[in-house]
Formats: structure tokens, sequence, C-alpha cells
């Protein structure tokens, strides 16, 4: 069966990324998990599974965190949601230096703002993850070079065991999402059966 078949899709990109107000960045976690909650009570939808990936995985984690009558289910993958192990790239200082922020184009000037205030945002969700009570399965490469396995560890730590389903994908990259599609549809095909 399709994943189309037996649920209502819906993407949205980050704010600041495509149509949403493009080369502006909203750094604040919060924000942008309010923004999608407001759109999904526009749109009287009542329960979700969500999927996050990469820097989407903290703003969905938030809000199930939030949300918890809405929030049915968390898939992660690869997210970027450890504020200890945040990585940084030398070519993101162009980004940053007003002398060459010109030649940067609008899509990566957006992912540094958002990066330079990342370990700070997720310090403050820190706090919350106690209250979280949203079944979570959550899948990472252990050969991930853009987002550490060390996330996977973080959130181990974070959530009761009987609420995480961690799927460590033997020499994944952080493209697992493409790589492994087939194995991530059938684990959403089955939560699907159970929603």
């Amino acid at each position: 069966a399709d994943l189309n078949k037996k649920a209502n899709l819906i993407s949205v990109d980050r704010l600041g990324y495509g149509y949403s107000d493009y080369g502006h960045a909203t750094t604040a976690i919060t924000t942008q998990a309010q923004s999608i909650v407001q759109i999904l009570s526009e749109n009287k939808i009542k329960k979700v599974i969500l999927i996050g990936w990469s820097y989407g995985g903290p703003i969905v984690v938030k809000m199930a965190m939030s949300n918890p009558e809405l929030v049915k289910h968390v898939v992660l993958i690869a997210p970027a949601i450890s504020p200890k192990d945040e990585k940084y790239f030398a070519l993101g200082k162009l980004a940053e230096w007003k002398l060459t922020r010109w030649m940067i184009p609008e899509i990566f000037k957006v992912a540094e703002d958002e990066k330079l205030t990342h370990a700070n945002e997720l310090e403050l969700m820190r706090p919350d993850w106690i209250h979280i009570s949203t079944p979570i399965t959550y899948y990472h490469g252990d050969k991930d070079n853009i987002v550490p396995f060390a996330n996977a560890r973080f959130i181990k730590a974070q959530m009761p065991s009987d609420k995480l389903n961690l799927i460590t994908i033997k020499g994944g990259s952080h493209f697992i999402a493409f790589k492994n599609f087939d194995m991530i549809k059938t684990e959403l095909l089955r939560i699907l059966d159970n929603f």
C-alpha cells in the first residue's frame, strides 16, 4: 500500500525557505513549531504523525512537547537535537562575514543564520524533554558526517525506552531518508495501521 492511500501527506518548508518569507531566517524553534500547529488548526486537523529530518527534527519534537493531544507519533530522521553536538562547517563562515556574505546564495545564508543560534535553541528545549509522551521512531546513520550520530545517544538519555524506537542504519549517511526510503516507508505504514 502506498502512503498516500493511507494518509493525507502534507509537507511544509521551514520558515525562510521555499515560499515562506524566503531568505529571512526564523531561528526560534518554538516559532517554527507554532507556525505548523497554526496550519493544522486552520485546516481542522486533529491528529498527526510528524516526520522531521535534520533541522526539521527539533521542530516536530517541539510540536510534540507542546501539543501531545495533536501529535500521535513522531518519526525523526537524522535530527539535529543535541545542543552539545552541533556541528559547524568552515564554509558557513563565508555567510557570517559581511565582506563575503553577498556572494552566498540566500538559502545558505538562512541555513547559517539558523546554525548560529541552533545550539542555544536546543538548550532552551532541554527542560521540556520530560514533558514528551509521544512515541518516537528515530533513524540515524552511524556514518552521518553532517549531523553526528551522537544525537542518537542524546535522545536515548532523554526518552523513556518504552517511548523510543531507535534504529541505527549501519554505514548510513545523512541522506538515509532517500537511500533507505523503503525501510522508513514500511515503518510509516506500520504506524498508520496502528493509528
